[in-house]
């Protein structure tokens, strides 16, 4: 009995959470930033471990120009979750701050957990030709291209690299 009052109390605190990251994110989508991490920041504290609620927060600081917040809170969302689509956004604050050397020591991991992930391959390559590595960001580039060949922005660059 005690099992199923605790899941039901789970439960509705889970719907709530979403109602409210829910909300947060059309806040965000509209521009009212203010209000959207208000609503991220309320959804945190009831669920302290969702990732995603992280991640969105990233990606507000990033609109905020807030780069070092933005790095942080990727950072958490991928100490909680280690998904793709958070090291891009770890990435872009990465780029924004110039910090090149960042995204080239995840590397390793991005290749064994992401090897088919066109934009993490792509935000390599574009770290290793900003560090003036052309030979690495060639390859990557090709790698990247291959997954998809429809990227003018890794066309663009490739050629800008062999000329």
């Amino acid at each position: 009995m005690k099992k199923s009052i605790i899941r039901m109390r789970e439960n509705i605190i889970m719907s709530t959470v979403k109602e409210i990251i829910n909300n947060g994110f059309s806040n965000h989508q509209y521009g009212n930033l203010i209000d959207a991490e208000k609503a991220y920041l309320e959804a945190l504290r009831m669920d302290e471990e969702n990732a995603d609620v992280c991640n969105l927060l990233s990606v507000l600081k990033l609109q905020q120009d807030k780069v070092n917040s933005a790095i942080d809170w990727a950072e958490k969302a991928i100490n909680r979750n280690a998904c793709d689509y958070y090291y891009e956004t770890l990435f872009q604050a990465y780029i924004r701050a110039g910090f090149y050397e960042k995204i080239i020591e995840c590397e390793n991991y991005i290749m064994k957990a992401f090897p088919k992930s066109f934009p993490l391959l792509f935000n390599l390559a574009l770290a290793y030709k900003n560090l003036k590595n052309n030979t690495r960001a060639i390859e990557l580039y090709e790698r990247a291209l291959k997954l998809d060949p429809s990227s003018y922005q890794a066309w663009a660059n490739l050629g800008h690299l062999y000329s």
